[in-house]
């Protein structure tokens, strides 16, 4: 679909790049509202879409970030970018001003003028749901006392689940000290 390196390569990517010691970066990029978009527009115009910013990750991170940086798909509408501490907000910065930039033409003129869908909730409700946004969760390695794969996923997860809850695109990086 993308034809990006999948969890295998992100995971082999990121234990070498913790054995090495370099400081490194993780942005773990996740579409909001991706699921009502797929359920009104049908399965070939979500796999459209993340294509699309799967391109979309791939020009931010060649023109903002370095010549080793990698891009991932974890799969469905989550990708992980790793990238050096100094390039990362950069680089989230352009991915989340690219995708706002694109994700209208995702939609028909009455959802764009509308500005919002509708769908059905995890229960099955009929409501309103915003158009898709972005959701970037940035951590640095030297963050994490022992950094691995999983810590680096838990702790990814914890400043998505924060992310979620504000409207809009954004991105956060976690500066805390290691923990």
């Amino acid at each position: 679909l993308t034809h990006l390196p999948g969890n295998l390569t992100i995971e082999r990517e990121l234990e070498e790049r913790i054995a090495a010691g370099t400081p490194f970066a993780t942005l773990y990029v996740d579409l909001d509202h991706f699921k009502v978009y797929n359920d009104r527009y049908g399965y070939q115009a979500g796999s459209a879409a993340i294509a699309a910013v799967g391109d979309l990750i791939l020009r931010a991170v060649r023109d903002h970030g370095n010549a080793q940086d990698m891009v991932g798909h974890i799969g469905g509408d989550d990708y992980i970018v790793l990238s050096s501490p100094d390039r990362a907000e950069e680089i989230a910065r352009e991915i989340v001003e690219s995708f706002d930039r694109l994700a209208p033409s995702f939609y028909s003129a009455e959802d764009r003028e509308a500005g919002h869908t509708i769908g059905l909730d995890r229960y099955d409700v009929k409501r309103k749901f915003p158009l898709m946004t972005v959701s970037i969760a940035v951590l640095t390695s030297n963050s994490l006392k022992d950094p691995s794969p999983t810590a680096i996923g838990r702790e990814c997860a914890k400043i998505k689940e924060h992310l979620k809850k504000e409207p809009g695109s954004n991105y956060l990086i976690d500066r805390r000290e290691q923990r």
